[in-house]
């Protein structure tokens, strides 16, 4: 298989932000793309998957001249997108959120077989080798880590019987844990295996020696290197998306070190929450302490009881010697307590 693209240009308002990209995909292979924010690898993306008219592309699978005018059409050339904006209906079951872009089960051609939607959904997560997602539970409900996984399952549907397909990976293992990430990298492995192309965008340079073949560098809305990952480093990866050499880029700024105050600023006994079960910690001024464990450990809902988004059920919180009452998310705000939610999209910002 060879995905073969030429001249994919795209400008918005006049200002161009793909230049002459060129890209080649082969079955058995993972391409990593890397470059800066504003390098053109979304641009290229949406361009592939058809959801962006170019100014210009040459595309040939296979030698064959193609077009990509719509969503559709790419599908039907076996194109298959993991965004990073996840598709996910929060209300709709994890197994039906699998089947959002896959035709459905019918009995009869009329009536959706429900069975048969969650054995194959069930399927599909084995796959990735995941197995603590609950395929009934509201999607609502699932970490962004889990949504991830479940929605790069999605794309697997069905894939036994079109085989060897074009997966493109937009930052896939962005909000995954480490454990998560590794199952990614094992599914990834797989597909290379049986004969798929991959696309790989990633910022996490490490990632690209563990399961790339070839890089390719953009910036600037050019493609302006691709090599075999085994003749590269991360020191000439950095060089060619930046077009500096790491010694010339700006020094890390030095922060002088205070010691720890002696008496807790926040003070957590037995904190519990319909997802906790107790949690207790001191938080002192000039210290950080990080929060650890896989996901539905309770982290985050740790830290929503902390600025007054979950409901405590138990336990006390002391801030400056001051006990906490239940309180409201603006008084902890008026009270100096910031928070940056997991899921910057939809609870950190107001985007109506």
């Amino acid at each position: 298989m060879h995905l073969k693209i030429r001249r994919a240009s795209k400008a918005y308002a006049g200002v161009p932000a793909l230049i002459d990209a060129a890209l080649d995909l082969y079955g058995g292979e993972v391409l990593g793309l890397v470059g800066e924010n504003g390098a053109g690898k979304s641009t290229l993306i949406k361009l592939l998957a058809g959801l962006e008219a170019p100014d210009s592309l040459e595309a040939r699978l296979n030698g064959a001249r193609v077009t990509i005018p719509d969503s559709a059409a790419a599908r039907r050339l076996g194109l298959r997108f993991i965004h990073q904006e996840l598709a996910i209906v929060p209300a709709l079951t994890v197994a039906e959120n699998l089947f959002l872009n896959n035709p459905l089960p019918r009995l009869g051609g009329v009536f959706v077989n429900r069975a048969a939607l969650y054995t194959l959904a069930d399927e599909a997560l084995r796959r990735l080798g995941i197995e603590h997602i609950d395929l009934r539970q509201r999607a609502a409900l699932l970490s962004p880590g889990d949504a991830m996984l479940v929605k790069i399952a999605s794309a697997f549907i069905g894939a036994d019987e079109q085989q060897p397909l074009i997966y493109i990976m937009d930052e896939p293992s962005a909000a995954l844990n480490q454990a998560e990430a590794e199952l990614l990298y094992a599914v990834i492995e797989r597909l290379r295996a049986r004969g798929c192309a991959l696309l790989v965008v990633t910022h996490r340079l490490h990632e690209l020696f563990r399961i790339a073949q070839r890089v390719t560098v953009m910036r600037d809305g050019r493609v302006v290197t691709t090599q075999k990952i085994t003749e590269t480093s991360a020191e000439a990866l950095i060089q060619a998306m930046t077009g500096a050499n790491a010694s010339q880029l700006p020094a890390t700024e030095q922060v002088k070190t205070v010691p720890p105050a002696e008496r807790p600023l926040l003070r957590v006994r037995g904190l519990r929450t319909d997802a906790l079960v107790s949690a207790s910690f001191e938080l002192r001024a000039g210290e950080i302490v990080g929060v650890a464990g896989l996901a539905g450990a309770g982290r985050s809902q740790l830290l929503g009881a902390l600025m007054g988004i979950d409901k405590r059920r138990a336990g006390g919180i002391e801030l400056a010697s001051e006990a906490l009452q239940n309180p409201a998310p603006a008084d902890c705000w008026a009270r100096g307590i910031a928070y940056l939610p997991e899921e910057r999209r939809s609870q950190g910002l107001l985007l109506g």
